[in-house]
C-alpha cells in the first residue's frame, strides 16, 4: 500500500503489513516481506558502536566470548570525507553492523498434537463488478469498475482503486485519495488522529460485509503531520488470521487503504503438532523463524545522531576469536494463528500457525503447525 506521494508511517508494527496484489505479504511481516531471524542484525550496546571489525561488529552475544576490540572512531562521510554535522544516516547505510546473528528456540510447553481448520481464500467469488463497487462505495467512490487485463480499476477524481491481478490469489485492494494528502488549511491538526484511523477502517468493514467487532485493531506509529494508519486482523475460532487491512487518515480524510477482498473459506481438518514441537520447528530449517516484533514494540535498528562517530576499519589480529553470535531465546507463550501461504498456482491457504513471545518480549512466527504427514515436502 505504498505511494509515491502519500505520507508515510515512521515506522510500523511488526504485523502491520497489507495485502500485494501478488499474494499476501506477513509479518509481514510480514508481510512474503518476513525477514528470517537466522538474517537480522542485533541491536548493538553502548559498547559496540563505539568497537568492532570493518564491519562494526559490538560485542557479541555467545557464552565466554572476549570482549570487543576497542577501535579509533572517526566521522567519514560516504565518500571517506568528513562526515556533514546536519547529515544522520541510518547505521545499516553506513555498513557498521557485525555478522547476523544465529538464534535458537527452547520453551516447556508441553507436546501435546492437535487438530485444527484448515482454510484457503476464495478469491473468485468476489472477484465481481458488484463486488467491487461494494467496496468503491465504502470508500466514498462513485462510478462503474472495469476489469482490464485481470485487475478491476477505478478512478473517481482523485481517487483511485485496483483491485486483484491475474496472479493475485487474495485479491487485494489498494486505495489511494490524492486530495486527502495534501495539506488542509485551518485544520486543527496537520496529521490525521488514531481515532478517526479506527472509525474509518471500523466503518471500512462494515461496508464490505465484514463484522468490524471481529477484529483487533492496532495502531501505528507515525512522524509529525503525517496520516495516522491503523491495521485490523479477524479474529476467528480464537486464531487471529494475519490478513491486514490497513488504512491512513488525513485531516482531510481517508488518503490510502489497503486489504483484502476474497472470502475465507473452510477446506478441511488437519492433523497440528504440539506448541511445543512448534517452537522447535523455528530451529528447523526447512520452517525456520521470523521475527515479527521487537520488545516494547520499536525495532532497534538505530540511526546516527548528526556528527556521531563511526568505526574506523582495521585489520584483525592473529589472536582474535572467530565471532559468530548464537542468541538462545526462551519462549514463554503461544497464540494461535492463521497464516497465508501462496501456492505455486497462485492460490492461496491459511495455515494453523503460532505467535510466540519470548522472554525479552519479542515476537516470532513459525510458517506453519501443520503436522509433517500433512505437508507435501517435494521439490519439483
Amino acid at each position: 500500500m505504498t505511494h509515491e506521494d502519500a505520507p508515510s508511517p515512521r515506522r510500523l508494527p511488526g504485523r502491520m503489513v497489507a495485502v500485494g496484489l501478488a499474494g499476501v505479504l506477513l509479518g509481514v511481516g510480514g508481510t512474503a516481506a518476513v525477514v528470517a531471524a537466522s538474517d537480522r542484525h542485533p541491536p548493538p550496546s553502548a559498547e559496540g558502536e563505539a568497537a568492532g571489525s570493518a564491519e562494526g561488529a559490538s560485542p557479541s552475544t555467545e557464552v565466554g566470548a572476549t570482549d570487543a576490540v576497542e577501535t579509533e572512531a572517526v566521522e567519514v562521510d560516504h565518500d571517506g570525507s568528513q562526515m556533514r554535522p546536519d547529515y544522520a544516516p541510518t547505521l545499516d547505510d553506513r555498513e557498521v553492523w557485525p555478522l547476523p546473528q544465529r538464534s535458537t528456540f527452547s520453551s516447556s510447553f508441553d507436546a501435546q498434537p492437535g487438530v485444527a481448520e484448515l482454510y484457503a481464500l476464495d478469491a473468485v467469488t468476489s472477484s465481481t463488478s458488484e463486488r467491487v463497487t461494494e467496496l468503491a462505495t465504502a470508500l466514498g467512490m462513485v462510478g462503474t469498475p472495469e476489469l482490464v487485463d485481470g485487475t478491476w480499476r477505478l478512478t473517481d477524481g482523485t481517487k483511485e482503486l485496483t483491485v486483484g491481478g491475474p496472479d493475485d490469489g487474495s485479491l487485494g485492494y489498494s486505495f489511494t485519495n490524492g486530495q486527502a494528502q495534501q495539506p488542509c488549511d485551518g485544520c486543527a491538526t496537520p496529521g490525521g488522529t488514531a481515532e478517526a484511523a479506527e472509525a474509518a477502517l471500523r466503518e471500512l468493514l462494515a461496508g464490505i460485509g465484514l463484522p468490524s467487532e471481529d477484529f483487533e485493531y492496532e495502531v501505528g506509529t507515525v512522524s509529525e503531520g503525517a496520516p495516522a494508519i491503523v491495521s485490523a486482523m479477524r479474529v476467528l475460532d480464537g486464531r487471529l488470521v494475519e490478513l491486514a487491512h490497513a488504512l491512513h487518515s488525513g485531516p482531510s480524510g481517508t488518503t490510502t487503504a489497503s486489504g483484502s477482498l476474497a472470502d475465507l473459506v473452510p477446506l478441511r481438518e488437519v492433523q497440528t503438532v504440539s506448541e511445543g514441537e512448534a517452537v522447535q520447528r523455528l530451529n528447523d530449517p526447512r520452517f525456520g523463524a521470523a521475527r515479527t516484533g521487537w520488545p516494547g514494540g520499536e525495532d532497534p535498528w538505530p540511526v546516527l545522531e548528526p556528527g556521531q562517530a563511526v568505526p574506523q576499519p582495521r585489520t584483525p589480529t592473529s589472536d582474535e576469536p572467530v565471532r559468530w553470535p548464537v542468541d538462545e531465546v526462551e519462549i514463554i507463550s503461544a497464540r494461535p494463528t492463521l497464516v497465508a501461504r501462496p501456492q505455486p498456482d497462485f492460490t492461496v491457504i491459511m495455515l494453523p500457525s503460532f505467535t510466540f513471545t519470548d522472554a525479552d518480549g519479542g515476537t516470532w512466527t513459525v510458517p506453519t503447525s501443520v503436522a509433517d504427514a500433512e505437508i507435501d515436502f517435494r521439490f519439483d
